[in-house]
């Protein structure tokens, strides 16, 4: 499997679970949040890289964002852990197509990220919602000063 068809998976699977986009930039769409998902290959590696934005609507004043790295909460999933519950090294391994892993692994843990992302989503889909996930440490990713105070 390469990385091509592994993004073309991911991507997939995301529409198959109501995202919508063209290409690498998928989105999800709910009154209090907006939810995008990068897709990319990395340069000079093997692997795909995986980015999640979340952009409460109150922040959209000047336009929504267009990718996921311009949202004010960035997730990365392949860094394990809060809020998606995936275990780093198999992300990792997953995410790198020159990895040992199988094929047949490699498709069911691909859907377990999907899932992961679709889960987390789903979830938050107010402002109430991302408040709550950062009161209880969910929130550990990158977050731009006025979403930080916007959590608070």
């Amino acid at each position: 499997m390469d990385r091509l068809e592994v993004i073309k998976i991911i991507g997939r699977d995301l529409r198959v679970k109501g995202w919508s986009g063209k290409g690498r930039v998928l989105s999800l769409h709910h009154t209090g949040v907006l939810w995008l998902v990068d897709l990319e290959q990395i340069p000079r590696t093997d692997r795909v890289g995986i980015a999640v934005g979340a952009c409460p609507s109150v922040l959209t004043a000047d336009g929504r964002p267009t990718r996921a790295n311009n949202c004010p909460i960035v997730f990365y999933p392949e860094t394990g852990g809060e809020p998606f519950g995936l275990e780093r090294w198999r992300t990792w391994q997953t995410l790198d197509v020159a990895s040992d892993i199988g094929d047949d692994e490699r498709s069911k843990a691909l859907a377990e990220i999907v899932d992961a992302i679709v889960d987390v989503a789903s979830n938050a889909v107010t402002l109430h919602d991302l408040r709550e996930m950062a009161s209880e440490g969910k929130i550990r990713h990158f977050i731009r000063k006025d979403a930080r105070e916007l959590l608070m």
